[in-house]
């Protein structure tokens, strides 16, 4: 209760891990820690100074300055000194006020400093945390839930900051004590000595408390984060889980969260409440047996008042202490968290590249590229070799889980190869400025990505700078302006989370108005029309090609007019791939991913042919190449 040094001590084991993280994850804001100690100095000799003075101006206005001088050491020889030179009681009560005045400048002075260093470093946590999302490598970000990872940039950003708070009331408050501790032994050695013995005991009675409180704290984490995965999972599913009638089951589990979320709260304010009685009645007892043994050795009255007015004023430090030591306990856990996830030596990065990249000139090639989500799951791709030529249309065809979108995925670099390389006009693509690269490509799909704001937002993703007559040119090139026209707010119609206020054709058009405004040289369409009727499908391609013509075009897709209209193709079973080149030659082939393509999709339509030639399977393959000529035909018309 009355040493700081022994309060530390008992929880050093614990807490100095702790506090080394928080200086870690502070980083610039670790400048107020010295004011912070030269404030609490400055704080406690000032009201440790205006208690003595308190005690000489009490025996002053009762006449018995002499009797002051009776409690002996360096105190009495300074109450001495006092009353020889300020006999006026207004003086004194002068010097008292502006004692009292000092200790709340010093107090006031700690408390801006701290919430300025609080809510700053709060926003700083904040802005690394999300800036972590958006610079690690993606596979990471796939593999955590994004409740967790909600919960980490909403809440326990602060918790960082809270727990440098409760570092810095430990530092001031033991500061505290320490002053009060020596101005103690000024004026009487033996009770302080006695007050320093129960402390210690106090002191370990505290360190086995913070155990549950860190236990707790652990509980809470895990407890909240649930919550919030529960929370996420309801939001964003809403529309399955209402399809499904399965309103009462995610009910259930939200509010058996809930639930725990609320026992785990309810011990922790439990624990909390029931600190200050304890720590109140340990103090009276503590008291009441200093008295009783400052009676026994004769200690003289002055000395004994001084004491007991000091006792009573470190009661306040030394609870706020307490308080400190339990809120960082409780805040170990996602202390941990943070820092484990902004610890960058663990984790992989993209490569951010060298070289400058300007436009696609002779092509892309993946030679021999292994990829697998997982080292514990079979590669994706496996030695995949093949080339996309610049300023062609080169379709991918396989069956679904063949690995057409971890191309995709490859060339937006949101994954890099696990073996084998991407060259990118003969150049690795690691080495192109990964900045550079993005600029000139762009994706759409079957599977949107969109954010709950307008629909003007989500076009401007793809180049938030770009202005409103450019966003209204890419909506009518995607066929989207009709749409947006029948909105009374227009471009400023908001959309739901994941569009669900929009239809699906409505979401890939919107897609596909974002990849337009990019205007990129390298353009992704992975099953980007397959939503749209047939009409204006056939008018949006147009609109495309017509954009795009001489530029790098990838298409994925199962319709057969695609397939046969474009320049190249690459066939891809179980993630190799089993041939490549023009569609026309590649249909000549009887066996292979394209000819089961064919027959899945094409030879229906190819029958009356068949039977109308009746050659055989030559004159088969010339309908085909005849039909694929008026395919190609209708599509490039």
């Amino acid at each position: 209760m009355i040493l700081g040094t022994a309060s530390t001590a008992s929880v050093r084991r614990p807490s100095w891990s702790r506090t080394a993280e928080i200086a870690r994850l502070a980083g610039a804001h670790v400048w107020s820690f010295p004011l912070i100690t030269v404030f609490g100095v400055l704080s406690s000799l000032a009201e440790s100074f205006g208690v003595g003075l308190i005690i000489l101006f009490l025996y002053t206005i009762m006449g018995r300055q002499g009797e002051a001088a009776s409690v002996g050491g360096y105190l009495g020889s300074a109450f001495v000194h006092l009353s020889a030179h300020i006999r006026n009681t207004t003086l004194l009560a002068s010097l008292i006020l502006a004692a009292i005045a000092a200790k709340a400048a010093f107090t006031a002075t700690h408390a801006a400093i701290s919430s300025y260093v609080q809510n700053d470093l709060a926003r700083d946590i904040r802005d690394r945390i999300h800036r972590q999302y958006l610079e690690v490598n993606y596979g990471y970000i796939r593999r955590r839930e994004e409740g967790e990872m909600l919960k980490m940039l909403a809440t326990e950003s602060w918790s960082v900051a809270e727990a440098y708070q409760s570092i810095s009331r430990i530092v001031i408050n033991a500061v505290s004590m320490f002053v009060m501790t020596a101005f103690l032994l000024l004026v009487s050695w033996p009770l302080t000595l006695i007050a320093m013995a129960g402390s210690v005991l106090l002191c370990f009675a505290l360190n086995y408390l913070s155990k549950f409180a860190r236990r707790l704290g652990r509980e809470a984490m895990e407890a909240n984060q649930e919550l919030a995965v529960r929370m996420l999972q309801t939001l964003q599913g809403m529309r399955a889980i209402r399809a499904f009638g399965q309103e009462a089951y995610h009910q259930r589990a939200f509010e058996q969260a809930s639930s725990e979320a609320r026992k785990v709260a309810s011990k922790t304010g439990i624990l909390s409440a029931l600190l200050g009685p304890a720590s109140d009645s340990t103090y009276l007892l503590l008291v009441g047996a200093v008295l009783i043994l400052a009676t026994r050795l004769s200690i003289p009255t002055a000395a004994i008042l001084t004491c007991v007015i000091l006792f009573y004023r470190v009661q306040l430090p030394f609870r706020e202490l307490q308080n400190a030591i339990f809120s960082l306990a409780e805040k170990e856990a996602p202390l941990q968290a943070v820092a484990d996830l902004l610890r960058r030596s663990d984790k992989s990065y993209p490569p951010s590249g060298r070289h400058m990249f300007h436009a696609l000139k002779d092509g892309i090639e993946f030679r021999d590229v292994e990829f697998g989500y997982s080292p514990s799951a079979p590669n994706v791709l496996e030695k995949a070799s093949f080339r996309i030529p610049a300023g062609c249309t080169t379709v991918l065809v396989g069956d679904s889980g063949a690995g057409k979108t971890t191309i995709v995925n490859l060339l937006l670099r949101l994954d890099e190869p696990c073996k084998g390389q991407i060259l990118v006009d003969g150049a690795p693509l690691a080495e192109v400025r990964r900045d550079h690269w993005l600029e000139r490509i762009a994706a759409a799909g079957q599977d949107i990505e969109l954010i709950d704001s307008t629909i003007d937002a989500n076009i401007r993703i793809a180049r938030t700078q770009a202005d409103g007559i450019a966003a209204r040119e890419a909506a009518e090139l995607a066929g989207l302006w009709d749409v947006i026209e029948g909105f009374p707010d227009g471009m400023e119609h908001w959309i739901g989370p994941q569009g669900a206020n929009l239809s699906g054709g409505q979401r890939q058009r919107l897609g596909l108005a974002r990849a337009i405004l990019r205007d990129p040289d390298i353009l992704i369409l992975d099953e980007a029309t397959n939503a749209l009727d047939e009409a204006l499908e056939r008018t949006v391609q147009q609109n495309l090609r017509a954009k795009f013509k001489d530029r790098t075009i990838i298409v994925i897709t199962h319709r057969a007019s695609a397939v046969l209209a474009a320049d190249h193709m690459v066939c891809i079973e179980h993630g190799r791939v089993t041939a490549q080149g023009a569609p026309r030659d590649l249909l000549s082939r009887a066996e292979g991913t394209f000819h089961r393509f064919l027959q899945e999709d094409v030879r229906p339509q190819l029958i009356p042919l068949q039977r109308q030639a009746g050659h055989g399977a030559s004159t088969a393959l010339a309908a085909a190449d005849r039909r694929a000529e008026q395919f190609g035909r209708r599509t490039l018309s």
